[in-house]
């Protein structure tokens, strides 16, 4: 419940900072929503290297430890 109460908060934040940066709402949303559409090819590698680290590292210590 926290983590959903966290990401609503930051997505209000963004939102506001693009309002008060003069966005509309509507592109605000919208670079919201598309937050990867001009990411470049490092930092795909970086963000996946770092959700593998995430998801990866915690199954592997479950299974060495049921071992």
């Amino acid at each position: 419940m926290l983590s959903f109460v966290l990401f609503i908060l930051s997505a209000c934040f963004v939102v506001g900072l693009d309002l008060l940066l003069q966005y509309d709402l509507r592109t605000s949303l919208k670079n919201l929503l598309t937050p990867f559409r001009f990411s470049t090819g490092p930092e795909y590698v970086f963000m996946s290297v770092i959700v593998l680290y995430v998801f990866v590292k915690p199954l592997v210590l479950n299974l060495l430890k049921k071992k």
